[in-house]
């Protein structure tokens, strides 16, 4: 399976019987099917309808991911199990293996991004000064808008030195200026890790990409059409539990979980999402 985790029983919501979503109830705790299934403290989280998603910009998940990551390595510190609310949070976490987040955090291209942007201002101050839209070889900030060109060997050669660069040939390259807040995401992520987990993460692109939520829940609703009313499950590669968190409720009190996550923060935030389970580090 993709990413999961497990559940313990839900909370009721009025007569209806129905879970609340989105909520970690702490009580009302379910009978198990069998003695070998343990009894839910109810502290296991449940994905509801805003959990899961994949709307709004990279750089936001990016945010959520960094929030999560400061967030569940507060929680090791103090030795506390997350409340509802952090539950919530810890929930946002997708991973890293978004081509956008992990070439911006983990690849050179942001390195590439911000030294352009270092070096088209000078540049553009120059050709300010001077009152042109041009820099020539006797012109300050002629070699930086030289390096720009060659860093993106797209306009100008490495080997090439112009007698002029223009303004129109920087502006066609310059960086998106969410250069700057992607380079504050990764001091923050950077300092938040140990260098053992920065590499761990930077390895968990290749594999971080989690099972949909309509997947998850068309599986589900197969296993139930075959009969599967509860039981011992296994999962290699858990992420962060969208299989666990999205199972039935009437299945959650005769279900044990079992998670295993190779990824040590992304196996962290799982514990905290769904302390009922089984949660094992295969990490390193």
């Amino acid at each position: 399976m993709g990413q999961d985790g497990a559940d313990g029983v839900r909370g009721q919501d009025g007569a209806s019987g129905q879970p609340k979503p989105g909520k970690s109830i702490r009580g009302n705790a379910g009978v198990p099917a069998g003695r070998d299934i343990p009894t839910k403290s109810g502290r296991n989280y449940e994905f509801g309808p805003d959990d899961l998603s994949y709307e709004g910009s990279w750089r936001k998940k990016a945010e959520q991911n960094l929030e999560a990551v400061e967030l569940v390595k507060a929680l090791e510190a103090q030795g506390r199990q997350a409340t509802t609310d952090e539950q919530k949070t810890l929930a946002k976490f997708v991973g890293w293996g978004s081509s956008e987040v992990a070439n911006t955090l983990f690849g050179p291209k942001l390195d590439k991004s911000a030294t352009a942007l270092d070096q088209y201002g000078p540049a553009i101050a120059a050709m300010t000064q001077l009152g042109r839209d041009y820099l020539t070889k006797r012109d300050d900030g002629y070699y930086d808008a030289l390096q720009m060109l060659r860093g993106a060997d797209k306009i100008v050669p490495s080997w090439s030195t112009p007698d002029r660069v223009t303004r129109a040939q920087l502006d066609e390259i310059k960086p998106d200026t969410s250069t700057r807040r992607w380079m504050e995401l990764r001091s923050r992520l950077k300092a938040a890790l140990t260098p053992a987990e920065w590499a761990e993460a930077s390895r968990s692109t290749q594999y971080a990409h989690y099972t949909s939520k309509a997947v998850v829940q068309s599986m589900w609703k197969a296993m139930d059409r075959m009969g599967f009313k509860g039981g011992h499950s296994l999962e290699p590669g858990a992420g962060i539990g969208v299989f666990a968190g999205l199972m039935p409720s009437s299945k959650l009190a005769n279900s044990s979980y079992t998670g295993i996550e190779y990824d040590a923060i992304t196996g962290a935030i799982l514990k905290q999402l769904f302390p009922d389970e089984r949660i094992l580090d295969s990490s390193p």
